[in-house]
């Protein structure tokens, strides 16, 4: 009678211990099936790599087409449109900018060595420590020419505080407002080493410029067009 007890008593502990080993052999399996995909996902997981750009050099020239959209002097409820070709020297903090426009604007140079800015217009010289000053005074041009030299290959000026709108390098966009400005970039210069604007719209209140770059030219060497 004791053997048929101890016979009875192993079944019924075989028969409650063989759930629990089924049961944990399912939780095995499922384990290993689970770190199996996700190792396997992780070796299929897109790589996204960051775009690195080089440092703009000191000295660089572009050519290009600016349009500029102003109230009128006259009828300040009236915009005046000027579009002028151009052509931008920088070298190292100062630059040269000769714009060529129609009749009415002609042609002029602006000069700016350290803090002095020259304005060059026919006989015309005028001397000033304020360049946008100079330039609104005596063309009627209000050019943001205080940060305008470092937009122009999209960056916001270090002097001034900025707001980034959106940046996406994957479809070379961005967008920040400065000083009362919207910059806007949409389009860039093919380029391994260094990310050029070819195209800027730029927006302050009721004016808007905009900016098609045709020939980026890097330390007097190579070109982008």
């Amino acid at each position: 009678m004791k053997a048929m007890h101890r016979r009875h008593s192993r079944t019924r502990m075989n028969d409650t211990i063989r759930p629990f080993s089924l049961l944990n052999r399912l939780i095995m399996t499922v384990s290993i099936f689970c770190l199996t995909g996700c190792m396997h996902l992780a070796n299929y997981a897109p790589i996204i790599k960051a775009e690195t750009h080089h440092a703009m050099p000191n000295d660089w020239q572009i050519n290009g087409k600016l349009a500029l959209q102003v109230p009128d002097q006259n009828q300040p409820t009236q915009l005046q449109s000027h579009v002028l070709r151009f052509t931008w020297h920088q070298q190292n903090d100062d630059f040269t900018l000769q714009l060529n426009g129609p009749l009415n604007i002609g042609s002029m140079r602006i000069i700016k060595q350290q803090q002095l800015t020259t304005f060059i217009k026919g006989d015309r010289r005028i001397e000033s420590n304020n360049a946008e000053q100079l330039m609104s005074k005596q063309a009627n041009l209000p050019l943001p020419l205080n940060s305008l030299s470092f937009w122009l290959v999209g960056q916001p000026s270090p002097i001034w505080p900025f707001k980034l709108i959106d940046s996406d390098r994957t479809i070379d966009k961005t967008s920040f407002i400065q000083q009362g400005w919207r910059l806007e970039y949409p389009e860039f210069m093919p380029n391994l080493q260094h990310r050029l604007p070819k195209k800027i719209i730029a927006r302050h209140d009721s004016m808007k410029l905009r900016i098609a770059i045709h020939q980026w030219q890097l330390n007097g060497g190579s070109e982008q067009r």
